[in-house]
């Protein structure tokens, strides 16, 4: 479609009807110019007219650039136009002086230009919709265009949304704006409102690991119910709160901006009820009021891209990396405002539960729960009574230094104090915490409030489409203390955790650059050696998501604690999700498969669910090696790489991973569209054509160039490609600060 028009059609229950947004070129004034742009804009608006039938109301919404007045040959193909179509223009029935105005200087006199050229075009027997329409004449618009304003009948009533109005949210904690005092005063409460909480010591003290009392469970959840209470007692009585959607006001705006907006307003509204005079006083005060309006406003705006200019300077100076990586986040920080349709769903509910059956579904592929059910019971025998001292290493010093961790500002599902409510409140907290943690884990049961998880859909892509749910991950927040217990088996089971040497994903110390590092470095000795090197970049389709439990289990029950088991599985088999969207929910639904993306666990988790590929690969005898080392794979997460020197081997490897995530339910990436397949071939040091490498029947490109962990490869070994684009990419970022 041509990018002069858009078109947007709405089916109501009575109703149907087609919004097409225009922009046309400019009238030349006269008979002889290129007629091309403008046929091609009026034949696109025609594409879109004859694609809905006559009981469909058309409304053209254009920047027509044609004043029916005239009798240009411009003007003339658009009137034909209107003819031919039925259209009028709601001029015809509602009274327009003028949509654009402009004054120019010519032999030093003022000029003024007005006309009709914003027009609201509707069919001719449509009119009798059209209930409103006038241009805005608005004291804030610089354009020389006015806005325009159309108010038509619709015999659909629109029913009152489920998601209240953004205004009337409930207001929510804001920690930023407590003062010291309130932050003192939120702890000294706590601590009172703790000390207060009745507690149960029979369910609290049983270390019973095979317990099935229903009384200490009921126990333990109105406990935890309480412990959590406090903490919201204590917010309520003592935080700030306030709207999240509440305006932000730019520094500086009521002091500098608003008077001169206030006596703009009020000239400009003096100026039109005279008539809008011209060559007077009152002309020139209002336009004396107007241009200190846009003055103060590029003062204020140059003012505060001079203070940040001097604070990310600063920062350089005194080498202050946190504040300048913030600064630069800032700087890039995308528009988080959410779409307001995904795959031509336009209501935030709908919306919400259409990313539900989409992932219901993926977090449904696999239907393991039978094997799963067997590994429970096997984990559940192999619990015996002297595991209790696992629970001893649970310490309330050990669950402060957790909370201390915590980033500020974390969401909880289920309650609206976020994680700093847990940090200023940590001498407090962390000792009920602690008993309640113990309790839990020794009963393997989780109160259903840490259940609750809420799965929230971001970008994937920022250059991509935001209107369609491909282009988005979901991101699970989950409980703040199911949080605390990732922490704490972490810390438990250390270096168990540890995934093969080949693997560089979400390891301290270790970093893409390292994987990349490790990738050029073995291309690098082969072809130093004038050896060829065959590699496959291999992309996993939604590979957090489909993760086998059952599998994934078995896998961690070699090197986690069978305790931490029990409660890790309990938490997966019985959490609720919803998927949130634009403050709505979606109905609830449970998940087969799949590891929990943004939680602090999944990572170490899908690493050890691979980890076994590895493995594989070294022992199969193909891939390179350097030294008798084994160098034929690398993998960060869902990014793994295969090198191998010769194309039988690569071809084998292939193979290999294939097999493997078949049986691991986890997708390779691959398109009908062969050019569309993020599975890449990269051939270093062969110039001649080979033989194609096969996923299973499906045949990979082999490409020049692509990306590996943002990192430029190329098979002509030559570093200027990424060293190029991360120069350009470093311009493009310093650019964004200025």
């Amino acid at each position: 479609m041509h990018s002069r028009s858009k078109g947007l059609k709405i089916s109501l229950p009575n109703s149907k009807l087609l919004f097409v947004n225009a922009y046309l070129p400019n009238d030349p004034g006269n008979n002889n110019f290129d007629e091309m742009d403008l046929l091609n804009t009026l034949q696109d608006i025609q594409y879109l007219i004859d694609q809905v039938d006559e009981s469909c109301a058309v409304i053209i919404m254009a920047d027509l650039n044609t004043d029916f007045s005239r009798n240009s040959s411009f003007v003339q193909i658009v009137r034909n136009f209107f003819n031919e179509n039925n259209l009028v223009t709601v001029w015809s029935k509602f009274d327009c002086a003028f949509t654009f105005y402009q004054e120019r200087l010519v032999n030093r006199r003022t000029v003024v230009s007005k006309s009709k050229i914003d027009h609201f075009g509707v069919r001719a027997d449509n009119l009798d919709l059209c209930l409103e329409a006038t241009p805005l004449h608005l004291a804030e618009n610089f354009s020389f265009h006015e806005p325009i304003f159309l108010k038509i009948k619709c015999s659909y009533k629109l029913e009152k949304s489920s998601v209240e109005n953004k205004n009337s949210l409930p207001k929510k904690p804001q920690w930023y704006k407590a003062s010291k005092d309130n932050l003192k005063n939120y702890s000294e409460d706590l601590k009172h409102l703790l000390q207060n909480t009745p507690i149960d010591s029979d369910a609290l003290g049983c270390r019973d690991l095979h317990c099935q009392c229903s009384d200490h469970k009921d126990s333990l959840d109105n406990m935890c119910e309480n412990v959590l209470g406090c903490v919201s007692d204590a917010v309520r009585h003592h935080i700030p709160v306030g709207n999240n959607s509440e305006a932000k006001v730019i520094p500086g705006w009521n002091d500098h901006i608003q008077p001169y907006k206030e006596a703009s307003q009020f000239w400009k509204a003096v100026w039109v009820s005279a008539g809008r005079p011209l060559d007077c006083e009152l002309h020139k005060v209002y336009k004396n009021c107007r241009n200190k309006y846009k003055y103060a406003i590029r003062k204020v705006n140059n003012l505060q891209s001079a203070m940040r200019k001097d604070k990310f300077l600063e920062s350089l100076l005194e080498n202050k990396v946190n504040d300048i990586l913030q600064e630069i986040k800032k700087q890039r920080s995308p528009n988080t405002k959410c779409a307001n349709v995904i795959d031509g769903k336009s209501n935030s509910v709908d919306i919400a539960n259409h990313f539900k059956n989409i992932y219901s579904n993926i977090y449904n592929t696999h239907s393991d729960r039978a094997e799963l059910d067997k590994f429970i019971l096997e984990n559940n025998n192999k619990i015996v009574q002297s595991d209790t001292q696992i629970l001893d290493k649970i310490t309330p010093e050990l669950v402060k230094n957790i909370i201390l961790n915590f980033k500020n500002d974390k969401n909880d599902p289920e309650f609206d104090w976020k994680s700093n409510a847990l940090k200023h409140g940590v001498d407090s907290v962390a000792e009920p915490l602690c008993d309640l943690l113990r309790a839990l884990i020794s009963h393997g049961h989780i109160p259903h409030i840490f259940l609750v998880c809420s799965l929230v859909p971001i970008v994937k892509d920022s250059k991509e489409s935001k209107l369609s749910s491909n282009n988005y991950r979901l991101i699970a927040i989950t409980s703040l203390i199911l949080k605390l217990f990732d922490h704490i088996l972490i810390y438990l089971s250390g270096p168990n955790l540890k995934p093969s040497n080949f693997q560089y994903g979400f390891q301290k110390g270790l970093s893409t650059s390292m994987c990349t590092w490790t990738l050029n470095e073995t291309i690098n000795y082969f072809r130093n050696r004038d050896s060829p090197v065959f590699m496959c970049l291999m992309d996993l389709t939604k590979a957090f998501d489909l993760v086998k439990l059952s599998v994934l289990f078995r896998k961690l029950a070699q090197r986690v604690h069978p305790l931490l088991i029990r409660f890790l599985v309990f938490s997966y088999i019985h959490q609720e999700c919803t998927v949130s969207w634009d403050g709505a929910h979606s109905t609830g639904f449970f998940i087969g498969n799949g590891v929990r993306q943004g939680a602090v666990l999944s990572p170490p988790l899908f690493n050890i669910y691979i980890d076994s590929l590895f493995y594989e690969l070294s022992v199969s005898g193909v891939g390179c090696t350097i030294n008798n080392q084994y160098f034929g794979c690398v993998g960060y997460a869902d990014d793994i790489a295969l090198i191998a020197p010769c194309r039988s081997a690569l071809q084998k490897m292939i193979n290999i991973a294939k097999t493997f995530f078949d049986e691991h339910g986890i997708k390779i990436s691959t398109n009908p569209d062969i050019k569309k397949t993020k599975t890449k071939i990269l051939v270093y040091g062969i110039n001649c054509k080979i033989a194609p490498l096969l996923l299973g029947d499906k045949q990979l490109p082999n490409v020049k160039t692509w990306k590996h962990l943002g990192v430029t490869l190329n098979t002509d070994e030559n570093p200027a490609h990424d060293m190029l684009s991360r120069c350009y990419e470093l311009i493009g970022k310093f650019h964004a600060l200025r």
